[in-house]
């Protein structure tokens, strides 16, 4: 999800919460310490959707499917953690040809986290890797 989708799910949430401008900038004050949600890093903005669906805002219906990407790309933020390693790992596992859609899935089923994005374990990654790597070098396909 882009910083611009992040920052209007964010403003989504304020308004559904009916937090006025004052009130919103006391929260993120004592949560962040700025009064924008556009000084927030990739973190800070995920923690604050958090908080704001643990206060009932509502930012996707479980009852409709969420749209699709048209375009078969993952944007790993320069802030997420380990984003060298896990842009490696989507380098691999596009020469794979496989879709960027199933490797949430994938995340999900081996290792429980909702999102690639999301994966802070050094030794999961480090799995992720090392099977995307054999997996490669089985079909011929150089990794470096």
């Amino acid at each position: 999800m882009s910083r611009n989708a992040e920052l209007a799910k964010i403003h989504m949430g304020k308004k559904q919460l009916g937090l006025d401008d004052e009130t919103y900038r006391v929260m993120l004050s004592d949560m962040f310490g700025v009064t924008s949600a556009a000084k927030l890093n990739f973190k800070q903005r995920y923690r604050l959707m958090r908080h704001m669906e643990e206060r009932g805002a509502v930012f996707a219906s479980k009852s409709q499917p969420t749209a699709k990407p048209t375009e078969d790309f993952y944007v790993i933020p320069d802030d997420a953690p380990h984003v060298q390693q896990k842009r490696y790992i989507l380098a691999l596992w596009k020469q794979l040809g496989w879709k960027m859609s199933g490797i949430d899935t994938r995340m999900k089923k081996q290792f429980g986290v909702e999102s690639f994005i999301w994966l802070k374990d050094q030794a999961a990654l480090q799995t992720i890797t090392k099977d995307l790597v054999n997996r490669c070098h089985a079909r011929g396909i150089d990794t470096d």
